[in-house]
């Protein structure tokens, strides 16, 4: 079995956890904000460990959207798929792992600063009815004007486990962009029993499901706009930071950021099979 990241559980316990009441597919929180919003999040998989997947991202009814894993790159070349039949190439995106966090407020130097943080808490219903609350684990999917900014400070910093980060949006659609600022007090010490709520191996398989798709295609409009790139290209990649190594040792060789990513989601797929 494949080494997952810290925080990507593979065992049934997680994956049960995990499941909604709408098929196979894991039920997962989706980070995202709107204009002006804030959230606190504590990555729980670090940079070097976020996989670079081949998605299709589809527009659904009013603002919805929906992300779908390729399914020939997860299941093979034989494997089918409806959005790509109709001309419509997928793109890489990158997902991450985190937990929304709140702050504990003390005063330090006569001001009132976060001195710790503690998990927030999400609350939904399950089909018996009964109320259910628990940590809010969920992933983002590539937000590159985003993770531009992760990127940077693992770069700077060699993991992001080790902070949280404030993460605003400002502006909409084409012109929106994100300020991610690191913050200070003692980072939670996440427990199994939050880290086991997601299953990242078992959410991203389940993305892949090709009746799903074909589903989804079948059930809108012919001229529907899947797509928020143009047919048969695919969206540009995050930007990279430019960082110039300094090598120390002869023999060491750079390491390859997107082979080391694209391995990641191979030995995703090897568990699955």
């Amino acid at each position: 079995m494949a080494n997952f990241p810290k925080g990507i559980s593979t065992g049934s316990e997680g994956t049960a956890k995990a499941k909604s009441s709408s098929g196979g597919r894991s039920f997962q929180t989706k980070f995202f904000w709107k204009d002006g919003e804030k959230r606190y999040l504590q990555f729980v998989t670090d940079w070097n460990d976020v996989p670079a997947i081949p998605m299709h991202v589809v527009k659904g009814a009013g603002k919805f959207m929906e992300n779908f894993v390729a399914p020939k790159a997860w299941h093979g070349e034989d494997a089918d798929d409806a959005l790509l039949d109709l001309g419509w190439e997928p793109s890489m995106k990158q997902v991450a792992v985190a937990v929304e966090v709140e702050p504990v407020m003390g005063k330090v130097g006569g001001r009132s600063v976060p001195v710790s943080w503690v998990p927030a808490t999400r609350s939904y219903k399950r089909k018996d009815g009964t109320e259910v609350e628990e940590p809010n684990v969920g992933v983002i999917i590539n937000t590159p004007t985003l993770f531009v900014h992760v990127q940077n400070y693992f770069e700077d910093n060699g993991t992001i486990l080790d902070t949280v980060f404030r993460i605003t949006r400002n502006g909409g659609d084409q012109n929106t962009s994100y300020t991610v600022t690191p913050q200070k007090g003692e980072i939670v010490d996440f427990t199994d029993e939050i880290l086991n709520k997601i299953d990242l191996g078992e959410y991203l398989g389940g993305l892949a499901d090709s009746a799903a798709i074909r589903a989804m295609v079948e059930s809108l409009p012919e001229d529907h706009e899947y797509n928020f790139s143009k047919r048969n290209k695919t969206s540009k990649p995050a930007p990279k930071a430019q960082v110039e190594p300094d090598w120390d040792d002869e023999d060491e060789e750079p390491v390859d950021e997107a082979a080391a990513k694209q391995s990641k989601f191979d030995q995703m797929k090897a568990t699955m099979s």
